[in-house]
């Protein structure tokens, strides 16, 4: 596991409800500055918990932060998932009606629903890896959900029915405005311009207030401690359990035939290969943006309708090199990273609540989360 495994983490985390209150006091200035021992005993380590101000406990914190190990069974995750939908939806039928807008809430439970790859397989087998891999290449292997009926977008005959000009207003209403994005820029200048300011590619309009509503209001906390995230993931990382278990993955790996340091160099390599896959079978390719925006929403639907097959060569090829990589990693190990790095991220993130306790109980108290 790597910063992969902290990036999936938070947004998980974020779902989650809070646990129960601790009952043991101490102040946080006690263990702020005592740095941790690889392999410290956590169970012994004091957890700070707030008096009865109401201020959420370093026990919520933790749940809050990094509860992604108790998550739900499937079944309670999807209704807990549509449940917030749909409370999402009544307030977007209201924000769009302030705006002088008919919208009629869209019931997206209606559409096919992931169901997760692999069935009955262990994630942790090794006939798992030799069947899905990392996930990549072998999407159409793993299990969707059929849709309950063919889903039909209720507004979208009132959206058709608009003048040019009323349409725009609509979905400006709805989206907000997408950022302007010059087409001559490259990858690199849009994910600085993504890195400076983040707030353009977060949800606008209405759908982004509806977002805002209903979300778990961790956002402040995740923005106001990036450094102080990046930093537990970097300890985590130069753990020396981490920094072992790795080296003799990496050198097995090498053994094998393949140059990899981490998981990570391994996601990022899968990435780039599957890049020409995407893009075989995208329908706007040799398009510039002034042409996509000539395109009315009719000629756009109808483009976007008949995607181009994906090329099976390129994709049989990459299939056979990511089942090969992730076998590789099974037998040199890979499935024991999870819960090593459970077991270390767990050590550091009762450090990194000490550290940050006055900080997050503040932001969180200012966003009405709490005990």
């Amino acid at each position: 596991m790597t910063k992969r495994f902290l990036v999936m983490a938070v947004p998980i985390a974020a779902v989650l409800t809070l646990a129960g209150c601790g009952d043991t006091t101490t102040s946080p200035d006690e263990t702020a500055d005592v740095p941790l021992e690889a392999g410290a005993d956590v169970e012994n380590t004091p957890t700070a918990v707030a008096d009865d101000s109401g201020a959420a406990t370093a026990d919520e914190i933790a749940e809050l932060l990094f509860g992604f190990g108790d998550i739900e069974d499937a079944e309670a995750s999807q209704a807990r998932f549509e449940q917030e939908e749909r409370e999402r939806q009544e307030l977007l039928a209201e924000c769009m009606a302030a705006q002088g807008f008919e919208y009629v809430p869209v019931d997206y439970s209606q559409f096919a629903t992931f169901a997760g790859p692999g069935g009955d397989l262990d994630p942790s087998s090794r006939e798992f890896a030799e069947t899905y891999g990392f996930g990549f290449s072998t999407f159409d292997d793993q299990a969707f959900a059929e849709p309950a009926v063919d889903f039909v977008d209720p507004n979208q005959e009132y959206v058709e029915a608009l003048s040019d000009s009323a349409r725009d207003a609509y979905y400006a209403a709805l989206y907000g405005q997408p950022p302007e994005i010059d087409e001559s820029m490259t990858e690199d200048e849009i994910n600085a311009m993504l890195e400076e300011n983040p707030e353009l590619f977060q949800p606008q309009g209405c759908e982004g207030e509806a977002f805002q509503s209903t979300s778990d209001g961790l956002e402040s906390v995740y923005t106001a401690l990036s450094d102080q995230f990046e930093d537990l993931y970097q300890r985590v990382q130069a753990d020396p359990r981490v920094v072992a278990w790795e080296a003799d993955w990496a050198s097995c790996m090498a053994d094998a035939g393949y140059a990899f340091g981490s998981m990570e160099e391994i996601y990022d390599e899968l990435s780039r290969r599957m890049e020409p896959l995407w893009a075989s079978q995208d329908p706007t390719a040799g398009m510039t943006q002034a042409e996509l925006e000539a395109l009315s929403p009719e000629e756009m639907e109808e483009l976007f309708s008949s995607p181009s097959p994906m090329d099976q060569d390129l994709l049989d090829e990459m299939r056979t090199y990511e089942l090969a990589v992730a076998v590789a990693s099974f037998d040199c190990g890979g499935s024991d990273q999870d819960e090593l790095f459970t077991e270390v991220f767990g050590e550091y993130q009762d450090q990194f609540i000490q550290d940050n306790l006055g900080t997050i109980q503040d932001l969180l108290a200012e966003d009405g989360v709490g005990g």
